[in-house]
């Protein structure tokens, strides 16, 4: 029988290894613009697709903030209760879990002009969460 080289069994494991592999993806948030009111960030969110183990990547200047919310508070722009309150300037949200998160600026009618967002987060796809399963 004829020895298969060390490398070539490496290959063929890292290759295999590279069919289970999916990728998390960051997302800056308004992408140029950033998280500010200049950006349609409800659009944005609206055609990007969330998947859990995505980041969310909030970069904005000491006029914003980020608070996370629950799903009244987003609809009706209460900032006094957030879940999560960010205001550090370069904020990053894993997204842990498939549903629906909320954010907003807590700054005075920041919110009320647009400045919020509804994510949907998916779950991973069904043939990454079979390999994520079984090693």
């Amino acid at each position: 029988m004829v020895p298969i080289p060390r490398f070539l069994i490496l290959l063929f494991f890292f290759l295999s290894l590279s069919s289970t592999y999916v990728a998390a993806t960051n997302h800056v948030v308004g992408q140029v613009s950033g998280w500010d009111l200049d950006s349609d960030v409800a659009e944005w969110a609206a055609s990007t697709t969330f998947r859990v183990g995505d980041t969310l990547v909030f970069k904005y200047s000491p006029e914003y903030d980020v608070q996370e919310v629950g799903q009244l508070a987003f609809t009706t722009c209460d900032t006094t209760k957030p879940i999560k309150e960010y205001n550090d300037g370069f904020t990053t949200v894993m997204l842990t879990e498939p549903g629906t998160r909320y954010f907003i600026c807590g700054q005075l009618g920041h919110c009320d002009s647009g400045m919020k967002m509804e994510v949907d987060v998916l779950s991973l796809p069904p043939q990454a969460n079979r390999y994520k399963n079984n090693p």
